[in-house]
């Protein structure tokens, strides 16, 4: 695990050890560290030739030495010249030279597209400078990349902001078509600590950090650790305790699927939090946490399936479900106990029997469904409301006003389209509170939990801002947020983050969060019937929000889709299914 950041603390962090060094000293560490991950992608794709694409500045730089030791080592190496004037990092552009790396001006564009060869092609174009690509830069890169066999960014893809991880509008053609003003990138290499970006964009490919030291022999990522700390409010109560200030001014970074043999590579969340699924001697079918599945109607009832299965794959407790399709559920599923009503006096009855809940997978929207989602709501077990139960959620002020109302767990698994029109209508509710008196039950709320927050700054952008979008919502709702993705984000109501990188796409098919509702819905049962039986399940939670269980979750998911993909031949698409009857193989992949 470790933490991303906002690109200004970096600075903070290295500005003192670069003027305590010699010159060139970390940008030469950070090139070392670069040329020894270009040789892993070229190893990969069994490729001898590497371009790098070099900008004026330090990221340049940091592309020019890593291009004159890769020379040293005996690949064919050429950079290309981006800057329009042939500005270049000198001592870099020397030492590359020396080295035998040929440097060419911008011009030389169509000899090294003329060579057959593929290469791996490596843009130190700007690193954290997010400026978009012009149309003629953006033409000229999409040549590039075209034939390369991957792209390797240095610090950041161009054009991709640092902050954000948001990309800047693509270019339209005469022809209608959509180029994109930025790179994407298969691999990124970073050094010192992690950018808020990293957390976010998919554009940053698979992440490769390495950390570099001052001439002290200093960390920066530990420099970057202490000013983090260094910028909690001091009367934050959070600042009592270190961890709790470096989640809340940080993103906890996860992979889920490493493919890469770095020195040090990111860790997989499941083996950092996930303990023993064995049952215990003195364990049964209850003592684990008992999950209730409300999903399913005539129009969807492969989603009922679909969840109730991962939920069965996930736990040794037992599953209940509720609702129209219990007779498909029981065909599919025959370990299951099932109940072909979900109407509120069935779940109340019921709600003693269960530790947690999964609500909303294509329960359909309409009333009945919705006096369904109040009655758990009004509930005291964990919740976790998907698909269907977010559209309600969106379109009923009373559910909105009952969730905030809440005291019990509460988790958001919404993906973008889900996640605005929730976000649409918090917004809207908090805009007409303040117009109506002034002082609404949301602001007061956030008041509460933090006296310094702008509870007039809601409705972040998702395109631009991901992750204080998600902090937004979580706080506003006073629940866990999960935003689905590439690079998943999970939110607590306190503005904690952490981001899951799948590693891969494969999990990109209908159903699959039918099944990552499930998965996870048994995970917070197992939670709630670990505390409820005393143990301590998770010991690294902080807080009472279930934020490693559900990283954790996400992470099996991912693992689930990737051995579900593979084949004797390679990787091939698979369904949401396939996704679910592996979560076992995953868990144990996990452990391993």
């Amino acid at each position: 695990m470790t933490i991303a950041v906002d690109p200004a603390i970096i600075r903070a962090a290295e500005n003192p050890m670069i003027a305590a060094g010699a010159p060139d000293q970390l940008m030469q560490q950070a090139a070392k560290h670069l040329a020894s991950a270009i040789r892993c992608v070229a190893e990969k794709h069994s490729c001898q030739r590497v371009v790098v694409v070099a900008g004026g500045g330090g990221n340049g730089g940091d592309g020019l030495y890593a291009g004159g030791y890769l020379a040293e080592s005996g690949y064919s190496v050429s950079a290309i010249c981006w800057h329009p004037s042939g500005k270049l990092h000198e001592s870099a552009a020397q030492a590359a030279r020396q080295a035998g790396c040929a440097v060419h001006i911008r011009d030389a564009l169509a000899e090294t597209l003329s060579s057959g060869d593929g290469f791996i092609l490596v843009d130190a174009i700007q690193g954290l400078g997010s400026s978009p690509l012009s149309l003629k830069d953006a033409t000229d890169w999409a040549r590039l990349a075209g034939q390369a066999s991957a792209v390797v960014a240095v610090d950041l893809p161009t054009g991709v902001c640092a902050s954000t991880g948001a990309a800047p509008s693509s270019h339209t053609l005469a022809s209608g078509q959509k180029l994109a003003a930025h790179v994407s990138a298969d691999y990124t290499v970073t050094f010192g600590a992690l950018r808020t970006a990293h957390a976010v964009s998919p554009d940053c490919g698979e992440t490769v950090l390495a950390d570099i030291y001052g001439p002290a022999g200093e960390s920066l990522f530990e420099a970057v650790v202490a000013e983090t700390l260094s910028r909690s409010a001091p009367d934050s109560a959070a600042t009592a305790d270190e961890s709790a200030a470096l989640l809340l001014n940080s993103v906890d970074c996860f992979v889920a699927v490493d493919h890469t043999s770095w020195e040090d590579p990111l860790s997989r969340v499941a083996r950092h939090v996930l303990q023993s699924f064995e049952p215990k001697p003195t364990d049964h079918k209850y003592s684990g946490g008992v999950v209730g599945v409300v999903a399913g109607s005539g129009k969807y009832p492969g989603a009922a399936v679909l969840s109730s299965l991962a939920a069965a794959k996930t736990t040794p407790s037992l599953v209940r479900y509720f609702g129209e399709c219990a007779a498909e559920v029981v065909r599919a599923v025959p370990e299951l106990i099932v109940n072909d009503k979900a109407d509120p006096e069935t779940l109340l009855q019921t709600s003693d029997q269960v530790a947690a809940w999964v609500f909303g997978p294509g329960v359909g929207v309409t009333p009945e469904s919705e006096a369904a989602l109040a009655a758990l709501l009004r509930g005291e077990r964990p919740l976790l409301i998907d698909a269907d139960g977010l559209t309600l959620l969106a379109g009923s002020t009373n559910l909105r006003q009952l969730l905030r109302q809440r005291a019990a767990v509460t988790l958001l698994t919404p993906h973008d389209g889900e996640f605005n029109r929730v976000n649409a209508a918090v917004s809207a509710d908090l805009a007409a509170d303040i117009a109506a008196d002034g002082n609404s039950l949301v602001e007061s709320a956030l008041t509460q939990s933090n006296p310094d927050e702008d509870v007039h700054a809601h409705g972040f952008d998702l395109l631009a801002d991901r992750v204080s979008a998600i902090r937004s919502l979580a706080k506003q709702l006073g629940a866990s947020v999960l935003l689905k993705g590439r690079k998943t984000l999970v939110c607590s109501p306190l503005g904690e983050v952490t981001s899951v990188d799948a590693g891969h796409s494969w999990a990109a098919t209908a159903g699959s969060g039918d099944v990552l509702a499930g998965l996870l819905g048994a995970l917070l049962a197992k939670d709630a019937g670990a505390d409820v039986s005393g143990t301590v399940f998770f010991p690294q939670n902080t807080t009472p929000y279930p934020q490693l269980t559900v990283a954790a979750g996400v992470s099996v998911h991912a693992r689930a889709a990737w051995l579900a993909a593979q084949t004797p031949y390679g990787a091939a698409p698979i369904t949401a299914s396939d996704i679910a009857r592996t979560i076992p193989a995953a868990i144990a992949d996990s452990h391993s």
